[in-house]
């Protein structure tokens, strides 16, 4: 009812031969590795990846091919000892129906791309932030943290005590709108930073030259910051000398920010 190939698991090789290749099928006996097309499997793997399979001839063109229905789905599929026998944890799925390609990690949607090209990353960190109250006479010769007590959103749960932590090393486009009320003319400056682990950023105005205090201003600021995983950023307000400590920001601005690569 069926055949055993060393059953005495002795350092010996199986090959299959075609009519243009005569190493279609070769199962490597001592690395435990199998090759299609290909007698170097064995040098291919490494100790990590064994028992390894490695299609190809290590020239011209190679491929693989999962064959589906044209409304079915063609998949590949990642498990391990924890998922459990039928279930798994990752996958790369391709719907023929919708021609959409999708990316499982953690038994979630990572990444999908639909027939037009569209890429959607529901997992990818982003944020955007408000106050939830008026934050009232920001100090004069000092830098003051804006209070941001509003999530509006929080993919990946990234933002806390008016602080975003990157998750993961990377590009990171930040931008804050600032509006701040009451501007005493008399400021030598006012500037908005938005200060990371590894350098601040800042905008400047100089209210010295308007003909009366501001009853608005919009203090603006974007920067695509280089961030370490574990890096910080947070948004703060310096007013650097002269003038009352009346300027207030107001609940209409914001804070945000994504990874970008």
């Amino acid at each position: 009812g069926g055949a055993v190939f060393n059953e005495g698991s002795a350092d010996v090789d199986f090959r299959v031969e075609s009519n243009g290749n005569a190493n279609m099928l070769f199962v490597d006996g001592g690395t435990d590795d199998v090759g299609i097309g290909t007698a170097s499997a064995g040098s291919i793997t490494t100790a990590n990846s064994r028992p390894g399979l490695v299609v190809g001839t290590g020239s011209g063109h190679n491929g693989i091919t999962i064959f589906s229905g044209a409304g079915s789905r063609s998949s590949l599929f990642f498990a391990d000892a924890t998922s459990g026998t039928g279930t798994y944890i990752g996958q790369i799925d391709y719907n023929h129906n919708t021609d959409t390609l999708k990316v499982e990690t953690a038994g979630a949607e990572a990444l999908t791309i639909n027939a037009s090209g569209t890429v959607n990353m529901p997992k990818q960190p982003a944020f955007q932030v408000i106050p939830a109250s008026i934050q009232a006479n920001f100090p004069i010769n000092a830098t003051t943290q804006v209070v941001f007590g509003t999530e509006r959103f929080d993919i990946g749960a990234n933002f806390a005590n008016n602080t975003f932590t990157a998750p993961v090393v990377g590009k990171y486009l930040l931008t804050t709108n600032l509006r701040v009320d009451n501007v005493d003319k008399a400021y030598g400056n006012i500037q908005v930073k938005i200060q990371t682990s590894n350098k601040s950023y800042y905008s400047i105005i100089d209210p010295q030259t308007y003909a009366q205090d501001a009853n608005h201003e919009a203090l603006s600021l974007t920067i695509l910051a280089d961030m370490d995983a574990s890096d910080t950023a947070l948004v703060a307000i310096y007013i650097p000398n002269n003038g009352t400590a009346q300027a207030d920001v107001q609940t209409d601005s914001y804070f945000s920010g994504y990874l970008v690569a």
